[in-house]
Order: C-alpha cells, then sequence, then structure tokens
C-alpha cells in the first residue's frame, strides 16, 4: 500500500510582517522586530506575537535599528535603539521602559554621543559627552542639575585651557580658567567666583612673571610679583596687600628687594626730611649712603643712620694740572695722572689676588671674604681700579693690602664694606701713600 503526502506543506510560505490580525498555519514565517520566526502550532490561529515559544520558533536571529530610541514607541525584540551613546537591542516587547532597563533591553554597542555644552536643566544619560569651560567631561551616569565638576556623576574626558583675561571678582570661572594676576598667569582648579588667584584651594600657579609699578606708593593695592622701586632699589612684592608705609609693609613681609641701586637726594636737609634705605647725600664736600631709614634732626644727630659713600674735599683755591685728575681724603689733594687711553682688560676676581700696576678688578666676594693685595714698590701717579662686582661687599668685606705703603697716609689696610662701591687707587709719594679716589 502505498502513503500519499502533501509535498506542498513541506515548503515555508513568506508571510511579511507580522499582523496580529492574520490568522497562520504551520511553516508560514514572518518579520517581527528584526528576526524571522516560523509557526509550529499544529492549528491555525491568530493575534500570538512570534516571541510566543509555544506558537512560533525563532528561525533567524536579526537586528532592526530604528534610530534615537522614543518612549512613545512600541519596540519588538530584535529592534535597535540608540540612547546615552550606546546602542541598545530589544529583549521583549516593551514601550515607554527606557533603556538600559536589562528586563527589556541589552546593551548592543558602548559608545559617547556629544551633547554640546553643559546645561544645568539638561537631563544626560551614561555616555553623554559635554564641555564645560575649557574640559570636556563624560557622565557616568543618568544626571541633571549635577556640574560635570562632581566626580560621582561626571568623568574627565579631555583636559583643556581656556584664557580669561585679567582676574575679575565678580566672574566665575571653571576648572582650566586662565586669568592673569599680579603678573603671573594662574588656572582655575575648581568652579569659584571672588577667591583671589593666590587662593591655593581654587587656583594654581600656571606662569610666574613680574610686573612693573614703578615708584613705591602708599595707599595702593599691590599683588604677588608687583615689581617697585623705593630708595634706588627694586623690590617685589610677595603678598597682595594695600600699602601703608614702605617700611612698616616690609616688615610684615609683603616685600623683598630683587635689585640693588641708590637715589641720589642732593644736598642734606636738616629739620624733617625723610630719608630712605639706599638715598645719597651730600654733606660739605663728601656723599654719605642711608642705611637705616630716617627723619633728618640734624647731620650729626643723625649719625647713625648713614655711612660715607665718598670722601670728597674743597678744591677752590687748588690750582689745576694739565692731563692730571684730582685726588683728595679730605685733608690733602693732589693731581694725578689720567689713566691711559689705552685702559686695561678688565678681570673678574674671586680669591686672594695680587694686582698690578693699572689693573681693573671686579671683586667678587659673594664666595666669602678674600684680600685683594696691592702693586709692591708702585710710583707716583699709578693706579689700581676696584669694583663690586656681585654687590656683597657689607657681607663678606674685601680687605686691599698695601704692600708695604701707606694708605690714605696711614699704616691700616682698606677695608671696602659697602656694597655696590666702586673707587680707583692713585699711588701719591712715600708720606701719603694711596689715595682713594
Amino acid at each position: 500500500m502505498s502513503t500519499i503526502m502533501d509535498l506542498g506543506k513541506l515548503r515555508f510560505y513568506w508571510a511579511g510582517d507580522y499582523n496580529a490580525a492574520t490568522v497562520y498555519e504551520s511553516n508560514d514565517i514572518v518579520r517581527y522586530g528584526g528576526n524571522i520566526y516560523v509557526w509550529i502550532y499544529g492549528l491555525k490561529q491568530s493575534g500570538i506575537v512570534p516571541t510566543n515559544t509555544t506558537y512560533w520558533a525563532k528561525m533567524v536571529e536579526g537586528f532592526s535599528f530604528d534610530g534615537v530610541y522614543d518612549a512613545n514607541t512600541t519596540y519588538q525584540a530584535g529592534d535597535g535603539v540608540s540612547h546615552g551613546g550606546r546602542v541598545y537591542v530589544a529583549v521583549q516587547t516593551t514601550q515607554g521602559n527606557t533603556p538600559p532597563n536589562s528586563t527589556y533591553w541589552s546593551v548592543f554597542a558602548d559608545g559617547i554621543q556629544y551633547e554640546a555644552a553643559y546645561n544645568n536643566a539638561t537631563g544626560y544619560q551614561k555616555n553623554d559627552v559635554v564641555t564645560y569651560g575649557p574640559q570636556v567631561y563624560i557622565a557616568k551616569q543618568d544626571t541633571t542639575g549635577n556640574l560635570p565638576t562632581d566626580t560621582v556623576y561626571w568623568d574627565k574626558f579631555v583636559e583643556g585651557i581656556s584664557a580669561s583675561a585679567v582676574y575679575n571678582a565678580g566672574t566665575a570661572y571653571v576648572p582650566g580658567n586662565l586669568v592673569a594676576y599680579g603678573g603671573n598667569i594662574y588656572q582655575a582648579i575648581a568652579n569659584t567666583t571672588g577667591n583671589l588667584p593666590t587662593d591655593t584651594a581654587n587656583w594654581s600657579l600656571f606662569v610666574p612673571s613680574i610686573n612693573p609699578r614703578g615708584p613705591w606708593a602708599t595707599s595702593t593695592a599691590y599683588e604677588p610679583n608687583d615689581l617697585v622701586v623705593y630708595g634706588g632699589k627694586t623690590f617685589r612684592a610677595l603678598l597682595a596687600h594695600a600699602s601703608g608705609t614702605f617700611e612698616t609693609d616690609q616688615a610684615a613681609g609683603n616685600w623683598e628687594q630683587f635689585t640693588g641701586g641708590i637715589d641720589w637726594k642732593g644736598t642734606y636737609a636738616a629739620g624733617g626730611t625723610f630719608y630712605k634705605v639706599g638715598d645719597v647725600f651730600l654733606y660739605d664736600v663728601s656723599s654719605y649712603i642711608v642705611t637705616t631709614a630716617f627723619t633728618s634732626t640734624n647731620f650729626a644727630g643723625d649719625a647713625a643712620n648713614y655711612e660715607q659713600l665718598a670722601v670728597g674735599a674743597n678744591i677752590a683755591n687748588v690750582t689745576g694740572q694739565n692731563g692730571k685728575f684730582l685726588s683728595t681724603d679730605g685733608t690733602i689733594t693732589l693731581w694725578a695722572d689720567i689713566p691711559p687711553a689705552t685702559e686695561q682688560t678688565w678681570t673678574i676676581k674671586t680669591a686672594n689676588y695680587t694686582a698690578a700696576v693699572h689693573d681693573r678688578v671686579f671683586a667678587n666676594t659673594s664666595g666669602g671674604a678674600w684680600t685683594l693685595t696691592l702693586p709692591a714698590s708702585p710710583t707716583i701717579g699709578q693706579w689700581v681700579q676696584v669694583v663690586d662686582v656681585s654687590s656683597s661687599w657689607a657681607t663678606n668685606n674685601l680687605t686691599v693690602a698695601r704692600n708695604g705703603s701707606t694708605m690714605m697716609g696711614g699704616t691700616t689696610d682698606l677695608i671696602a664694606n659697602v656694597s655696590n662701591s666702586s673707587f680707583y687707587l692713585v699711588y701719591s709719594d712715600a708720606t701719603y701713600g694711596w689715595r682713594i679716589v
């Protein structure tokens, strides 16, 4: 006996996209949410979704990308959406269940999504990328109203900087902003308004610099690294402050000396004239330098506040000599030879040294005191020139040894203890010896 088979029912029948109103029977094939399903139930029926495994079998695993997630759209298993920089695929039919709800969605691909400048009112999803100031941040989780500097919700994605001109106390700064303040450039390291760039909790020094401000003035706001001139010297501000008196401000640690110098004040004025450290004045025929600031009373009474800088002489009745220059110690005067037109080469010395006739010596005592010995057996008019090249004679004295000759008519070596000084020593004769010019 032979058996009759309906060969037509062994074939699959493509029925297109699933429709709940359609009656399906064995071997009908439909597309549903990016997957392909085949009807396996023995009886015909409608309204059974393909995810029901009693009636349907998944035939081909598929994927249908439906763009950006929309809470109002119904998604079937296999539908793909983008949300918060990621791609998700639905694992069952769903509407209104926002990814990454793992009951309805599976992560298909990680990614990021650029959302432009941060807005406090915007809801951000994980992996959203925003700019905040000059920095770029990426969301670690869904968040609204939490600043990108909040490390619970955000990570720094790209480091950046942004110049914001001169510091303004009324401006809100964010990390990465650069400002100029007191000659320096500072970088904000936190959200800050009204905190000076010297506040290390909110700012870091980015580029140190200096800011020349001219002569020091009272009732003036100074900032770190401002430079001022006072008493012939240059000073650098260490702290922000409003100036009172310079001496008081310096004692409070607001200033440090930046460069040395002197300030010529002309003839000494008695009775109420204020003199600063470094001021130089003339009294009689000699000049003096102020070592301690003071208000003048009289020359003799103020003697503790200054020291002699250069000795002078009254030359009103001294007849000149052609081709000579005048040397004096305040007691006698004499005419000596002018240094030769072809001058000796300057030389720097840092330790004990015996000078030759017409030597020109830069005497550096920054490493410690030492002795410069004058030439032996000099003749009238011979000379040696000496300069404090390191501004250190006051700290480390330079001894100028006579080497058998007299010094200013005496038998005592010369001690050079005034910083930034320079002088000629000219030999006169055996009686008066070397004279300071």
